[in-house]
């Protein structure tokens, strides 16, 4: 969290910062410990309260802006207490005036800089004016899916923007998506129930979870309604009654033994022109389109590691391992699917 705030601010604001709650338990104890007790206080939460501490989270920074408002508060006071202190030292008769306004002057560019600093580090991350990675992306999911086919979702990063095109833009509104981590909870299921009775009619309240997410998939395709989901690592069992299309499977009411070519080759061609993030400028500057690009070329991969289709497992994996070669997790899939391969070729 220390290193998070530093690098928000910088080093020299953090340092100005402490010289101003100095400055301030001399003016305003108040003041003062209210500060302290704020930034401890939030830090502490926000650290105990996360599941998952990823650095470069939007939640995350988020979380630490009363912290950060506290310190921008003491910056201020610290550039308070840096003029003070220059009045009374340049104040003595040694400084000549040339001297004493060059001193001012200076002082005035270097804080300047100081606050210009954060706006120069993190404009190429804030600025999303060109960064349309979430609207193709889920464009590229939903584009080619059938009328009033039903959508069963795995992460939320993928629900928010669907949700967004359709509520927002109008896009697909036909569309019935489904959010399974949400499917334990009653106000969703009463909620999608009101929406999409087709689907939820007859299905027993009390089913929650992975067993409510069954019922309604079957009762979907008994209702010859196309169904498609995201696929988790929990689906392993279901497997062979899936056919990839794009990011999502479409599940088939009976078992697949293998692909046919212009399936293969169909998939391979929207991944192709649709999972190609890591050539634009902005990938690098955008931590939650990596993180989606890497799930989604992993959840491929552990489908068709499940599926027995090794050569086209490694394939995904190894897109991932280009861009993160010491992903431990991955480097250990790798591993399995090649040493029976190479035990083979021996």
């Amino acid at each position: 969290i220390a290193q998070l705030l530093s690098e928000q601010l910088g080093v020299l604001a953090i340092i100005i910062a402490s010289l101003g709650f100095i400055h301030l338990l001399k003016l305003n104890k108040k003041i003062f410990w209210f500060s302290i007790i704020l930034i401890l206080g939030n830090c502490l939460i926000t650290a105990l309260l996360t599941d998952e501490f990823i650095s470069d989270n939007p939640d995350l920074h988020g979380y630490l802006i009363p912290s950060l408002i506290a310190l921008i508060l003491g910056f201020f006071a610290g550039v308070l207490f840096i003029f003070q202190s220059l009045k009374i030292l340049l104040s003595k008769k040694v400084f000549s005036l040339y001297f004493q306004k060059t001193a001012y002057s200076i002082a005035v560019v270097l804080i300047i800089v100081i606050c210009l600093t954060p706006l120069y580090n993190f404009y190429p991350k804030a600025n999303l004016s060109k960064n349309n990675f979430p609207f193709n992306y889920a464009m590229s999911v939903i584009s080619g899916l059938p009328r009033n086919s039903v959508v069963f979702l795995d992460n939320p990063n993928l629900d928010f923007i669907l949700r967004g095109l359709q509520y927002g833009d109008g896009i697909r509104p036909d569309l019935i998506i489904l959010n399974r981590s949400f499917l334990a909870a009653n106000w969703y299921f009463l909620q999608e129930k009101n929406k999409n009775l087709q689907i939820f009619q007859g299905i027993n309240k009390f089913r929650s979870g992975d067993d409510l997410f069954l019922q309604l998939l079957k009762k979907a395709l008994k209702n010859q309604i196309p169904v498609y989901m995201e696929f988790a690592e929990r689906d392993s069992i279901l497997v062979n009654y899936l056919i990839p299309s794009g990011y999502l499977m479409q599940i088939n009411r009976k078992k697949i033994k293998s692909f046919p070519e212009d399936i293969l080759a169909k998939q391979k061609n929207w991944e192709k022109n649709n999972l190609n993030w890591e050539k634009d400028p902005s990938f690098n500057n955008d931590g939650d389109a990596q993180r989606m690009w890497v799930l989604s070329w992993f959840r491929l991969g552990y489908f068709y590691e499940c599926k027995g289709m090794e050569k086209q497992a490694l394939e995904k994996y190894n897109k991932i391992l280009a861009f993160y070669p010491q992903e431990p997790e991955l480097l250990a899939r790798v591993q399995k699917l090649t040493e029976p391969n190479l035990r083979a070729a021996k």
